[in-house]
């Protein structure tokens, strides 16, 4: 071993190396405990600063993924269930919201579509105005359509719809626009009834059919007591649904509605017979009606005339009583020249004191042949419940002029004191 006196020394293997850079000023213990305690003192309060920040982030975060799970049913709740104006609504109404909303609604899944999908869109099938399968859509209510399906003897289809559904619409999509479905509604001449439950008459069916979940569409059928049954359904999501197995409820329920329709045509075609019978026999019954009724007419005609010729003939022999004979020379007198209806021509004097209707009398008594007849009259009145009215009406010629009866003879100037008159025949 060697020694040096600068400090210099030999190095035994295995030591352990002396640091040779070793500050000069080594800390105390007090020191170090204390720098210890500000250090996690400052930890302490940044974690203060950052912890309520962080954790209002957090919850708020958790609040707004909450809310948006809840905003689009919320939305649509909004959008249908305003209970308190629906309620107010009639179907018909009901109707055209839910067809204008779910028309709308599916333009978006349209889009996303296949290019080689055979699906038609849903307005092109049920769109108000154009669809194709909009008039097979009862506008009315759902008693409505079963008195349809009774009427018609025609399957009914009953579709309800929830919005509040996240696949509702895809339901839509797959199976209503499906053109195997499509196929079905025409071949079978299905009518269709929409409903939404978010409606009171929606709900109303949803709890009368027993619907435990939807979309739901259901079939419904005429029995032979004239009931409506509801004998096929589907429920749940797309998958419960297939077109094979609407087809098998229906091909086998057809028969029977034909059936009902075969004897429903059979006894409209008796009833139209009975109709055309009942028809012919009452035209038959009303021409003899008829017939009878002119013959009575007629009858009852003959008799009222034979009848009125007779009180003629008394009232007329009654007047020829009274009929003043022909003045002489030295009465106040009006010689008149009468031109009967056969042609001929009669002068006679009447007295000026009388009435026109002196003439009257004397002109159809004499044209009656009743003026040198013998016939008499020996009742002191005339017949009773008879009114005669002369059928004739004498006429000055030149100038013309009508003479009435109730004006004296002497106080017409056309005939007084002499005069000419012809006779006119009244066409009634």
């Amino acid at each position: 071993m060697s020694g040096s006196s600068g400090g210099n020394y030999d190095h035994i293997p295995g030591h352990f190396p002396i640091e040779t850079n070793v500050n000069p000023i080594s800390a105390s213990p007090e020191e170090t405990v204390e720098d210890s305690q500000a250090s996690r003192y400052i930890k302490r309060i940044l974690a203060y600063i950052f912890q309520f920040p962080l954790m209002i982030l957090f919850y708020s975060l958790t609040v707004l993924l909450q809310a948006l799970k809840v905003i689009k049913p919320l939305k649509n709740l909004l959008r249908f269930y305003d209970k308190k104006h629906i309620n107010q609504m009639n179907h018909r109404d009901v109707l055209a919201r839910l067809i204008e909303y779910l028309e709308k609604e599916t333009e978006k899944i349209e889009l996303n579509r296949d290019h080689d999908s055979s699906n038609y869109s849903f307005g092109s099938l049920y769109g108000t105005d154009s669809g194709s399968l909009s008039k097979e859509i009862m506008q009315g209510s759902y008693t409505q359509l079963l008195d349809t399906c009774t009427d018609q003897l025609k399957f009914g289809m009953i579709y309800l719809h929830d919005p509040l559904l996240d696949d509702s619409l895809n339901y839509l999509d797959k199976i209503l626009c499906s053109e195997d479905f499509v196929k079905l509604l025409k071949r079978y001449q299905i009518l269709l009834w929409f409903g939404d439950v978010t409606n009171s008459e929606g709900m109303q069916v949803s709890n009368a059919l027993k619907v435990r979940s939807f979309p739901f569409l259901g079939v419904l059928t005429v029995k032979n007591n004239k009931k409506i049954e509801l004998f096929g359904k589907f429920e749940g999501p797309v998958h419960n649904f297939t077109a094979a197995s609407l087809e098998n409820i229906l091909s086998k329920e057809y028969p029977s509605l034909l059936q009902l329709r075969q004897q429903k045509q059979h006894i409209e075609v008796e009833r139209f017979i009975r109709e055309q019978q009942d028809a012919r026999f009452n035209d038959s019954l009303r021409r003899d009606q008829e017939r009878e009724r002119a013959r009575l007419e007629e009858q009852n005609r003959a008799a009222y005339e034979a009848e009125q010729t007779v009180l003629r003939k008394q009232w007329l022999l009654w007047r020829k009583k009274s009929l003043k004979s022909e003045p002489n020379s030295s009465q106040d007198s009006s010689r008149i020249a009468i031109r009967m209806e056969d042609g001929s021509r009669i002068v006679r004097k009447f007295d000026a004191g009388l009435p026109i209707e002196e003439i009257y009398a004397f002109v159809e008594l004499y044209s009656t042949n009743l003026l040198q007849s013998e016939e008499q009259y020996d009742a002191e009145d005339p017949p009773s419940n008879y009114h005669h009215s002369y059928n004739f009406t004498l006429i000055v010629p030149v100038p013309r002029k009508e003479l009435n009866p109730a004006i004296t003879i002497s106080d017409e100037s056309s005939i007084y004191p002499s005069g000419t008159i012809i006779i006119e025949i009244d066409n009634n």
